[in-house]
């Protein structure tokens, strides 16, 4: 394999580990997502939006990721 195969691979396989720890300690939407303030009798704020949409964009990325380190 190629010096540069390996430096994507390793960079890819940082990537799955970093997004893993991130999805593993990171607000879940149904602790501070919308639903869970509309719940609580609040108006949802832009930061239960976020929380929602960094979780999604989070899990996309380990797919891509994951279907990278697989393929190469």
């Amino acid at each position: 394999m190629p010096r540069g195969q390996k430096v994507i691979l390793v960079f890819l396989i940082l990537l799955l580990i970093t997004l893993l720890r991130f999805l593993y300690e990171a607000d879940k939407p149904w602790e501070r997502g919308p639903a869970y303030a509309d719940a609580h009798g609040k108006k949802p704020k832009p930061e239960n939006y976020a929380v929602v949409a960094l979780w999604w964009s989070a899990w996309f990325n380990v797919a891509v990721a994951g279907a990278l380190i697989l393929l190469s």
